[in-house]
């Protein structure tokens, strides 16, 4: 095997592995900017980047997340897969697991979403 091989091989595997990730850094800002709007109540920002909110009095408030997957539903939709740490209604702090759908903006009819995706389901 040659250094040009090795090189090449590397790069092959190094672009496998990370588009095999969860979720892309536009992914993850979007979440954000929602579960903050979300914990905030604020419909004014929630209108430009989703349909849903997380409400957090029945909901309770994501303080941290990670996206542990993601999967391409159609050309409009993902579906993610969010591990998430939630301070319940009744100050209960607990792990959960969420699927997050998001669609492309255009889609949903809301064409002022800077990604150009929002969020339209949490489960």
């Amino acid at each position: 095997m040659t250094r040009r091989d090795f090189v090449t091989g590397a790069v092959v595997a190094w672009f496998l592995a990370s588009s095999a990730c969860a979720g892309t850094a536009a992914d993850h800002q979007l979440l954000d900017r929602f579960f903050s709007a979300s914990r905030l109540r604020d419909r004014t920002a929630l209108a430009r980047l989703s349909t849903v909110i997380f409400e957090p009095a029945t909901d309770g408030m994501v303080e941290r997340f990670e996206v542990v997957s993601a999967a391409t539903l159609d050309a409009q939709t993902r579906q993610l897969t969010v591990q998430a740490r939630i301070r319940r209604p009744d100050d209960v702090v607990a792990e959960r697991l969420l699927t997050v759908t998001i669609t492309r903006a255009d889609t949903a009819g809301l064409a002022t979403a800077s990604s150009g995706w929002v969020v339209t389901a949490v489960r």
